[in-house]
């Protein structure tokens, strides 16, 4: 009896320190687990108080109804668990259907009718009484002795494990044992504590017996502590890997060690149409071929290649298939990983920029990427007869400086389809650093030379833009197969530099010209108001003795000092009323402008800072640099007097003419603010009535 009672106390102690542990650890998935403890903790010491008890059964009925009420809590939380492990397993197993939710709805029922009769047992006896067996000179109350409903709960309940029982069975069979032998565990577990059970409900008569699968009985939730609570890490961790399979957003394949198909993924299933029927039969090469096709063969080492596979659509989308050998850290193989990652967007985006970087935006040629591999290409088959032909247009700068870069793109593009229109489908066209580049097949140097010249003859007589266009070009042979092609296009480069170099002066000068006819025929200004600038400038700077090798500079200057202009909206140049602060600040970058486009110039660079202070003050108030006195160049200081005078006394669209001597006037009143003092002297000097006529 002793050891009898240390044992009780002992399981007493353990289920203590258990409680304490689940109480402590606030976790809700172990509140069932809690509640089977916490029934059990109470039995422990209702029955170790029982074994020092030799009163008849009267009096222990307080005894025996809280024992009855203690065994009435564990066989509402076994309803509960077995319940709730039957749906969960159902539902994993996906055999959960109209039929199941059915069963369930009676199961519950059966569970609330079960608590009622059990809870008030001690009432009517209708589940269970109490049996009082004599050990020695002591009486012990025992396990309840069942009658006919506790019989039926029992039967429920064995029959939702025997439930769960089969279905894992059923699941642990239809797996290689290296995914079932979990399920075969758990049915043997199940089995076990099955086999218990009917023991210890059926076997009456057996104390000792009985005593011992109370104990285990008693123990198991610590057991089940352990393994659950302790292993949660562990637990956790698998749980997360599984998880983590089925929110991989790809498509996830696992064959076994002899190339047998063992689990997938949702996207896998999806895509691939795979069920659990397939596990175990579907061979990797079998699946590989339905999969993909003749686009992937089965490899002895892991691997990345690129397949098509249509979705559930048909729509073809692009995948990286990631194709990896498993291993143990005894390098033993473990099977085989397919992941398929869906690369469609990128590859298109891919394909985008691909195709952008083969083809130069501007003029539709092949870039200077493709270039390149067109030159290694012709190197490496070693490819002849070639010509090599390398164009430019003339004044690039001065077409951009002067008429806005706008033209100059278009001038390229312009040239760009001349050039396309008369070249045949065999020859190849690139534009690369501001060349264009044509490598001709079968072709000689003086048929390329031809066809060439006729090109630059059409563009000469181009009437596309108010500016003339003009391309150079030069022309090389590439006669041998051993011949660098690199080698031929720099030979016809530099002839074309050549030839440049000798044009360079007449096409600046012509495209100088169509600068001053532009502005000659803009809205703002007039042929006549350049010419009466000039002229009243060249009298001003006689007056102040100007040195002779400055007055073509002086001439110049006045011809072009609004070349500018050109650049500004046309509606900001003719509005009647006054600017806005943004639309001043726009007017002002005129003079900017206009200096770049003179930098440009070989024959307006001379008088590039003259366009750009030209609407500076002698008292530093004037723009774009505020510069004052000396600093503003002496003809830009004469060519701003001229220039004032002549607006003044000609109609402009925000203001009507001033009467020659009224502008005078107001000249005069700006000396040594806005204009010079020497140069004002000398144009109060001039005869205005003379330069009227």
């Amino acid at each position: 009896m002793a050891v009898l009672t240390g044992v009780y106390i002992a399981e007493i102690f353990l289920q203590a320190l258990l409680l304490i542990k689940l109480l402590k650890a606030h976790d809700v998935r172990f509140r069932r687990l809690v509640i089977l403890t916490g029934a059990c903790f109470i039995q422990l010491l209702m029955f170790l108080f029982s074994l020092f008890d030799t009163t008849s059964v009267p009096e222990l009925f307080v005894v025996y109804v809280l024992l009855s009420l203690v065994n009435a809590l564990i066989f509402i939380a076994s309803d509960v668990i077995a319940n709730q492990m039957l749906e969960i397993f159902l539902q994993k197993l996906s055999m959960k259907n109209s039929v199941s939710k059915g069963a369930f709805f009676i199961f519950r029922l059966f569970i609330g009718i079960d608590a009622l009769l059990l809870l008030t047992n001690p009432l009517h006896g209708l589940a269970f009484r109490m049996q009082q067996l004599p050990v020695g000179n002591f009486s012990v109350i025992l396990y309840p002795h069942l009658e006919l409903w506790g019989q039926v709960h029992c039967y429920v309940i064995l029959l939702q494990i025997l439930t769960v029982a089969v279905a894992l069975f059923y699941r642990g069979l239809s797996l290689p044992l290296l995914y079932g032998i979990k399920y075969i565990i758990a049915c043997v577990l199940i089995g076990t504590s099955y086999v218990i059970t009917i023991i210890y409900t059926y076997i009456t008569d057996a104390f000792l017996l009985r005593l011992l699968l109370m104990v285990m009985v008693s123990l198991a939730p610590f057991i089940l502590y352990y393994i659950v609570y302790r292993n949660r890490p562990f637990l956790t961790a698998a749980y997360i890997r599984q998880m983590v399979v089925e929110k991989l957003g790809s498509p996830m394949v696992l064959f076994d060690i002899d190339g047998l198909l063992v689990d997938f993924n949702t996207d896998a299933a999806a895509l691939f149409a795979l069920d659990t029927a397939l596990i175990s039969r579907m061979s990797l090469p079998e699946f590989l071929k339905r999969a993909v096709g003749s686009q992937f063969r089965e490899r002895t080492t892991s691997t990345v290649e690129e397949v098509v596979v249509p979705d559930a659509s048909g729509a073809q989308q692009v995948f990286k298939l990631d194709y990896t050998k498993l291993y143990d850290q005894k390098q033993k193989s473990l099977g085989t990983l397919l992941l398929f990652h869906n690369v469609t967007e990128l590859k298109t985006l891919y394909n985008t920029m691909e195709k952008a970087a083969m083809t130069d935006m501007i003029t539709g040629l092949a870039s200077k990427v493709m270039l390149e591999k067109k030159i290694a290409e012709i190197n490496l088959y070693r490819k002849y007869p070639y010509c090599a032909v390398v164009g430019s247009i003339n004044g690039l700068n001065l077409i951009s400086a002067g008429f806005g870069e706008n033209s100059e793109t278009a001038a390229i593009m312009h040239v760009a389809d001349v050039l396309r229109s008369h070249l045949r489908a065999s020859d190849f066209a690139a534009y690369a650093d501001g060349n264009m580049v044509v490598l001709m097949t079968d072709t000689l140097e003086s048929e390329a030379r031809l066809v060439f010249s006729r090109i630059s003859d059409i563009l000469s007589h181009d009437q596309t833009f108010n500016f003339k266009l003009s391309f150079e070009y030069g022309v090389a042979e590439k006669f041998s197969k051993d011949s660098d092609i690199q080698l031929t296009i720099a030979q016809a480069q530099a002839v074309m530099l050549k030839r440049k170099l000798i044009s360079h002066s007449y096409a600046e000068a012509s495209i100088v010209e169509s600068l001053q006819k532009a502005l000659r025929e803009s809205s703002f200004e007039t042929e006549l108001h350049s010419i009466r600038v000039s002229e009243l400038s060249v009298k001003i700077a006689e007056k102040l003795n100007l040195p002779a090798e400055e007055y073509e500079d002086l001439k110049l200057l006045a011809l072009f000092h609004d070349i500018g202009k050109l650049s500004v909206p046309s509606e900001l140049l003719s509005k009647p009323e006054k600017l806005s602060e943004e639309e001043s600040q726009i007017m002002m970058m005129h003079t900017i402008n206009g200096s770049k486009v003179a930098m440009a110039s070989k024959e307006l660079a001379s008088v590039a800072r003259g366009i750009l202070c030209h609407h500076e003050h002698w008292d530093g108030t004037g723009y774009p640099n505020g510069f004052s006195g000396e600093q503003i160049p002496y003809l830009a200081r004469i060519v701003a007097v001229a220039d004032a005078y002549d607006v003044m006394t000609h109609d402009r669209p925000w203001m009507q003419a001033m009467a020659p001597d009224v502008a005078v006037d107001r000249i005069r009143a700006q000396s040594g603010k806005q204009f010079d003092p020497s140069v004002i002297k000398a144009f109060l000097q001039l005869n205005f009535q003379k330069i009227e006529k």
